[in-house]
């Protein structure tokens, strides 16, 4: 069944997928909000993983093409 998308149903709509998202956790503003999570898991004794172990390893930059010197016209 598909809802009408009226300005009211979507406004429904994007509360309750905000609804959705704080209870996951996914929502950007939420970084607030792990830091406080952090916190009471560092007194419970686990440790939370490190973030930046994560990132990938940046490939290092390809050798740049040796430029075409200008024959001066005499």
């Amino acid at each position: 069944m598909k809802i009408s998308r009226t300005p009211e149903t979507r406004a429904e709509c994007n509360t309750l997928a905000k609804a959705k998202k704080l209870a996951r956790g996914t929502l950007a503003n939420t970084h607030r909000l792990d830091r406080d999570v952090e916190e009471e898991d560092e007194e419970e004794g686990r440790k939370k993983e490190d973030p930046k172990g994560k990132r990938k390893r940046k490939s290092p930059p390809l050798p740049k093409a040796p430029r075409k010197k200008r024959s001066s016209k005499k």
